[in-house]
């Protein structure tokens, strides 16, 4: 589990580090944008502004020049009088306005249409900036909305992996006081192995010496009930087989049978060990 979450963050992180990333650029790239819209804007109203310079100059010229200034205008000549006969042509007088009238009325005209797209081009500029500007502030907003729900799934999963830890610290903790638990048992089976192996190879043999102590005891009882030496003679080898296998290393003990002095010197240190009454 810890794993799992491990590499989900990592793949988190590096998804907010591209993120981050594509932001810086997209930013640089509304930069670039920007900076040539206020060059282009600057060029066009500079333009503009000069055109508008040159059309107040040159209708200047033409109000002291008496100059009409419509385009394409041209100068109305005037029409010959016939006075003698049709037969003869008659003189004719031309308006003494300048030949370049129509000339200046048409540059003016050309002028206002350049000017006007100029303020067009210019209008238009600024709406497209406007609608780019709101479409990286829509597109930062929803970017940082991400980087933010990342951040918080990271800050999620640490917490997670702060919890497994500690469940996996008690966890390991319990297990190794149960495995000191189990060691311990397994020290303690090995240390009285040799007995019990011990045991489970005599134990048939220890068995008959049971029964064969029962029966020597049987056949003291009978003899104190008044039997005869023989049965004394069997305990005898009965208590003997018993001390050859339960008790391997008093085996060099001889049994003897009392004598009356040494019975009445028994009684007597036994009556000596009495407490008094």
């Amino acid at each position: 589990m810890l794993s799992d979450l491990t590499k989900q963050i990592q793949h988190t992180t590096k998804s907010i580090q591209d993120l981050e990333a594509e932001m810086k650029e997209y930013l640089n790239t509304r930069n670039a944008q920007n900076e040539a819209f206020k060059t282009g804007l600057k060029a066009d109203t500079d333009a503009v502004m000069l055109l508008a310079k040159a059309i107040e100059a040159l209708s200047k010229y033409a109000t002291n020049n008496d100059v009409s200034l419509a385009q394409g205008g041209k100068s109305k000549k005037q029409d010959p009088e016939y006075s003698t006969s049709e037969d003869v042509a008659p003189a004719a007088d031309f308006s003494a306005a300048s030949s370049g009238a129509s000339e200046t009325g048409g540059i003016v005209g050309i002028i206002e249409n350049i000017k006007q797209d100029l303020e067009e081009e210019i209008s238009k500029s600024k709406e497209e900036e406007a609608k780019a500007l709101q479409a990286y502030h829509d597109t930062e907003k929803e970017s940082l909305e991400s980087l933010a729900a990342m951040k918080a799934k990271i800050a999620s999963m640490e917490v997670d992996i702060a919890d497994t830890t500690s469940l996996v610290a008690d966890k390991q903790e319990t297990w190794d006081d149960k495995k000191a638990q189990h060691d311990a048992v397994d020290a303690y089976l090995l240390s009285i192995k040799p007995e019990c192996d011990w045991m489970d190879e005599n134990f048939d043999l220890r068995k008959e010496a049971r029964e064969s102590e029962i029966e020597g005891l049987d056949d003291a009882k009978a003899k104190l009930a008044g039997a005869g030496p023989e049965l004394i003679s069997t305990s005898k080898r009965m208590g003997k087989k018993v001390l050859d296998v339960d008790f391997p290393h008093l085996s060099n003990i001889t049994f003897h049978t009392p004598t009356e002095h040494m019975k009445r010197v028994g009684q007597c240190i036994a009556a000596a060990a009495l407490p008094e009454l």
